[in-house]
């Protein structure tokens, strides 16, 4: 069993019931739970993901691709793995929070390298240009890894909440499809293994 920080969960003996509805960060680590690392495995093998593949993953910071990294780290040859944190630079913390990310993974044994948005600034639409900053970065970083995809940690809640806003948005019956487990663009793959838990 893995030692590290993130994989510690409060015994069931001793933990204190509660009727609130979970927190974010308590599904995500149900979903750990619930995934194991032989199911995990199945779920790359599933996308297509044989050992000798070279993976990127992207890690936030959050639990969500925290689990993911350790999942990873755990499953797939740890020579086959890189690991990057983007700095989008949009708030005082940032690059203290990407550099926490790092500090974590080398606790771990991993490498992570932060990947910077130097054209970051505020205004109308900086949610959807940032977010096209973070795949354009991971997109160059992976590639230059010579990686075969990209891991990210999206899950079933995430999918709700793509549906759900969509529908809110007014999309049609046509527009309101989810995410996709995976995603080929002209020169990368996007995998996200942990959609359907």
């Amino acid at each position: 069993a893995c030692h590290c920080s993130n994989c510690k969960r409060n015994s069931p003996a001793t933990a204190a019931p509660s009727t609130a509805v979970p927190s974010r960060k308590q599904r995500s680590l149900a979903v750990a739970d619930h995934l194991t690392i032989n199911g995990f495995t199945a779920s790359l093998r599933a996308l297509g993901i044989a050992p000798d593949m070279r993976l990127a993953v992207a890690v936030s910071g959050g639990v969500d691709s925290m689990v993911l990294a350790h999942l990873a780290w755990h499953t797939h040859p740890q020579d086959n793995l890189v690991f990057f944190t983007v700095d989008h630079r949009l708030r005082e913390t940032s690059t203290r929070e990407a550099q926490q990310v790092v500090q974590t993974l080398h606790n771990w044994g991993a490498r992570c390298d932060i990947l910077t948005w130097h054209d970051a600034k505020g205004g109308s639409g900086v949610q959807e240009r940032a977010r096209e900053a973070r795949y354009g970065l991971l997109r160059q970083a992976a590639q230059t890894q010579k990686c075969s995809a990209v891991l990210l940690g999206h899950h079933a809640d995430d999918q709700a909440e793509t549906f759900w806003m969509r529908l809110a948005d007014g999309s049609g019956l046509g527009g309101l499809g989810g995410m996709a487990a995976t995603r080929d663009d002209a020169d990368m793959r996007w995998l996200r293994p942990l959609l359907a838990v």
